[in-house]
C-alpha cells in the first residue's frame, strides 16, 4: 500500500518539446493539483476566456530546471503568438496534467 511519505515523494516531471516554426525547443513543467486548480480559475478570471493555449503555455513552459519563463503579464502577447507554435506544448501540458478531452472540451465551453 502507498503511505503519505511515498506521495510527498514523487518528482515532477519536465519533458522538452519541440517547437515548430522556431527552430528550437522549451521543456514543459507537470502541474501540481494546485497549479490545475489555478490554470482552471485564471481560464476565466476577468469573465471571458483568456485562452486556454496562451495560459496553459503560461502556467507549464519553463526551462531546463523548472523555471517558469512566462508571467501573467505575457498573457496578451501569448495570445498573438500563432496556435502551430503553442498547440505541442499545450499538447504535452495537457498530457502531463491528466486532462483529458472532456475537461478541455468543458473548460473551453464556459
Amino acid at each position: 500500500m502507498i503511505n503519505k511519505e511515498d506521495f510527498f515523494k514523487v518528482k515532477r516531471k519536465i519533458e522538452k518539446v519541440d517547437v515548430p516554426g522556431m527552430k528550437g525547443h522549451v521543456y514543459v513543467l507537470q502541474m501540481t493539483a494546485q497549479e490545475r486548480d489555478d490554470y482552471e480559475a485564471l481560464l476565466y478570471a476577468d469573465g471571458e476566456n483568456m485562452g486556454s493555449r496562451a495560459i496553459m503555455v503560461l502556467c507549464t513552459a519553463c526551462n531546463e530546471d523548472g523555471t517558469l519563463i512566462f508571467g501573467k503579464d505575457d498573457i496578451k502577447n501569448l495570445k498573438e503568438i500563432p496556435a502551430l507554435i503553442l498547440q505541442p506544448i499545450f499538447n504535452k501540458a495537457v498530457d502531463l496534467a491528466s486532462f483529458s478531452k472532456k475537461d478541455i472540451e468543458e473548460l473551453e465551453k464556459k
